[in-house]
């Protein structure tokens, strides 16, 4: 059976099911059956063709139902896809600092994940780096500082002069005497994963609200133990 099914331009309320891992419809009054277990959702059959609830099969069988609407798109997946999924990211555990001006930035952790939704309900993936990050503004002024608008170039040679959206993505805006923890996500496009041993973030300016320049660009090498 698929760990990832994904199906799209339908009700996620009700589609035609196939009757497998040990889901089954019987009798006039139509019972659904799930590994064993008695469902009440209703089933019906329709010019011939028996259809059952998609979430109800899906949550009983251990599957994680999202809809789309923008997209109207469905997708499940799994607990065993899941657990897929989360063992294939690698992380590595780094403290890196740098000041800019009255801004500070902590790396406490970068991730490579081969298959990185840019938000939750995304349908398409990609490989990724994934800088978890603390920023900082110590003086009472509101700064602006693009940390996620960062450059990342790799001992490879590659360099990612974008970044990937993200439910958690750090955004520029810094008012007095805040802190923000985060992440910032690269895109990998021309490197093996094996082959990244370090990388340099290069970090653009500060400004005020009057958008004069108060700290000029940095960089900053992390190591990865």
């Amino acid at each position: 059976m698929k760990k990832k099914i994904i199906i799209t331009a339908l009700s996620i309320f009700t589609v035609m099911a196939v009757f497998t891992a040990g889901v089954f419809a019987a009798g006039s009054g139509l019972t659904l059956i799930v590994n064993g277990k008695i469902s009440n959702a209703e089933t019906k059959i329709i010019d011939g063709s028996t259809y059952v609830p998609l979430r109800a099969a899906a949550e009983m069988l251990g599957a994680d139902v999202k809809y789309e609407a923008s997209t109207r798109t469905v997708t499940i997946v799994g607990k065993d896809a899941s657990a897929n999924l989360a063992s294939n990211l690698k992380t590595f555990k780094v403290n890196v600092n740098v000041t800019s001006g009255p801004m500070k930035l902590n790396v406490s952790q970068v991730t490579f994940d081969p298959a990185y939704q840019e938000y939750e309900y995304a349908t398409e993936t990609q490989p990724a780096i994934i800088l978890d990050v603390t920023v900082e503004n110590t003086s009472d002024e509101k700064l602006t500082w693009f940390v996620d608008h960062s450059e990342l170039v790799l001992n490879t040679k590659e360099q990612i002069e974008r970044t990937l959206l993200s439910d958690d993505w750090i955004k520029s805006d810094f008012n007095g005497m805040v802190i923000k923890k985060r992440k910032i996500a690269f895109p990998l496009s021309n490197s093996e994963f094996k082959d990244i041993k370090s990388m340099r973030l290069l970090l653009s300016y500060v400004s005020d609200a009057s958008y004069d320049i108060i700290s000029e660009e940095k960089e900053v090498e992390i190591i990865l133990p």
